[in-house]
């Protein structure tokens, strides 16, 4: 079984959304035993946006199943945008993951005001085929006001942004994909990625 980690590490110095509450760990010593504690944004490093983030919708995290974010997935390989059938295998429930390599920027300077976006017509074809989550190794599949975001949201599609290794899947078969949130009370949350290559359910 070959484990592939889809997940940015999550230190003091992962960059954030200019004007997000940046990620901080704290370890404190108590005699011989160590503890740790965080604050953060849940939208720092990689993670999920759910409909809550952008439109009114009760649900939060902790209200959507584990199997929506587990399952059959393919890697898109948009960096050449001009080639023709790049969705023509997608099927329907499939999670998707955009691959851009832009994830290599990530400690960069400038990561979340240069990053591609999707094309608006991508999408929509996406959503015709009735996909089951979104990826990206992007801050974003858009910038504001967000219509992209909206889009998905309104058909029930969430978002993981901020994946990485991307480069490490393959294009041209299936795998499994798990992308498990927190179980908590919001729009977002911090995950682990990750893909497994020798095993489809």
């Amino acid at each position: 079984m070959k484990i592939i980690d889809l997940s940015q590490p999550l230190t003091n110095d992962t960059p954030h959304y200019p004007g997000d509450n940046p990620f901080k760990l704290h370890e404190a010593q108590f005699k011989d035993i160590t503890i740790s504690s965080m604050s953060t944004s849940m939208h720092v490093g990689t993670h999920l946006d759910l409909p809550r983030h952008m439109l009114k919708d009760n649900r939060t995290v902790k209200d959507i199943p584990l199997m929506a974010f587990i399952g059959k997935a393919r890697v898109i390989d948009v960096r050449n945008p001009y080639q023709n059938g790049l969705f023509d295998d997608v099927l329907e429930n499939d999670i998707i993951l955009i691959r851009t390599d832009y994830s290599k920027d990530f400690s960069k300077p400038g990561y979340y005001d240069n990053f591609p976006v999707l094309k608006d017509h991508w999408v929509d074809t996406l959503l015709s085929k009735k996909i089951k989550l979104l990826g990206l190794d992007t801050p974003s599949p858009d910038k504001a006001p967000y219509p992209l975001h909206k889009k998905l949201f309104n058909q029930d599609i969430f978002i993981i942004e901020n994946l990485t290794n991307l480069d490490q899947l393959p294009l041209n078969k299936p795998f499994m994909f798990y992308g498990v949130p927190l179980n908590v009370a919001a729009e977002g949350s911090l995950i682990r990625a990750f893909a497994i290559l020798d095993k489809i359910t």
